[in-house]
């Protein structure tokens, strides 16, 4: 692009933002799954045979390089139906990094950014993956129109029990009583005597006269949360005790008088209640927060301490031994 002379600086400017951002959100989701990875910046496979894995806190750094680059180069767009990515959406992934990476005065510098740009969660709860919905950051639209999204056609299952993706009793018993949450974002399925449950956040399973749905990616909740933590650990406990009870009330639940004691376990269950069958943020909530062995054993009984990460691809080791060691358990 940089090199093109048939492409407006605008337009050079947008593709390249888009650019830099994509190649941060995968990078940043493979750091989660794998560990140590590569940056990798090129096309060349003489290049990419031989790059190196770069340490979990130097790609952090690398990618808010990028972020804060892209975020120079994309437009401010708040809009509706958000399919390409916008400075908000640059912003909204390193509030995600630096909650990540633990420093949360920069967690809160861009969760509220986000937060003022003009989203809003001021919808029904059940609108909040609908097309359009107030609160989306960003989402991917479907290859045609009138097609809805995949997540709805993995979660949404009918006839037998779907034992690899209806919902644990685990999860099922952690809501507090009159969460809009479990109510409008879980359906039950089955009979009396044999119920389960699968998500329900995306309805539409089929094809529609015109797409009803996209798949979520960046959502103006997660920026809610992401400053409520961040306040927590700065201190701010009147502005998290506000915030919080916002949050709350808008899924029917009781307003805290004060702080619970015992607020990061709460906060845990407050992002698994709010994220459930979405991007793996469950999974990468316990692992950043040290907690995900001892809630893996819970439920089962042949989780190793390894599984915390995935295998690197034989593949990708067979072509590039600069990849090695293999992650430990594998």
């Amino acid at each position: 692009v940089a090199q093109s002379n048939a492409v407006t600086a605008a337009s050079k400017d947008q593709l390249t933002g888009e650019a830099l951002f994509t190649r941060s959100f995968v990078h940043f989701y493979l750091v989660q799954l794998f560990g140590d990875v590569p940056y990798v910046t090129s096309t060349d496979y003489r290049v990419n045979k031989t790059v190196a894995k770069m340490p979990v806190g130097a790609m952090y750094t690398q990618l808010a390089k990028d972020l804060l680059q892209a975020g120079t180069l994309l437009e401010n767009t708040a809009a509706p139906v958000n399919t390409r990515p916008s400075k908000y959406a640059a912003e909204a992934l390193l509030a995600r990094l630096y909650l990540y990476a633990e420093q949360y005065d920069k967690a809160l510098e861009y969760s509220n950014s986000v937060i003022a740009a003009g989203f809003s969660v001021d919808q029904p709860v059940e609108d909040t993956f609908l097309k359009g919905g107030k609160s989306i950051i960003w989402s991917l639209k479907p290859g045609v129109e009138g097609a809805n999204t995949n997540e709805a056609l993995i979660y949404i299952v009918t006839g037998t029990t779907p034992a690899s993706r209806s919902l644990s009793d685990n999860l099922l018993a952690s809501f507090e009583q009159g969460d809009l949450r479990k109510e409008l974002w879980i359906k039950k399925m089955g009979t009396e005597n044999a119920p389960y449950y699968h998500a329900f956040k995306y309805r539409e399973k089929g094809p529609t006269a015109a797409t009803k749905e996209h798949s979520v990616l960046l959502r103006l909740e997660e920026m809610l949360l992401i400053r409520l933590e961040a306040d927590l650990h700065l201190g701010n406990d009147a502005a998290a005790l506000q915030n919080w009870n916002s949050i709350r009330e808008r899924y029917g639940l009781d307003p805290f008088t004060e702080l619970p004691a015992n607020w990061e376990q709460l906060l845990l269950e407050e992002r698994r209640h709010e994220f459930f069958c979405e991007l793996g943020h469950r999974f990468l909530d316990l692992k950043r927060t040290g907690t995900l062995e001892q809630e893996m054993v819970k439920t089962k009984p042949s989780w190793q301490k390894s599984f915390a990460k995935l295998p690197l691809p034989q593949a990708e080791l067979m072509l590039n031994p600069n990849l090695l060691p293999q992650n430990e358990g594998y």
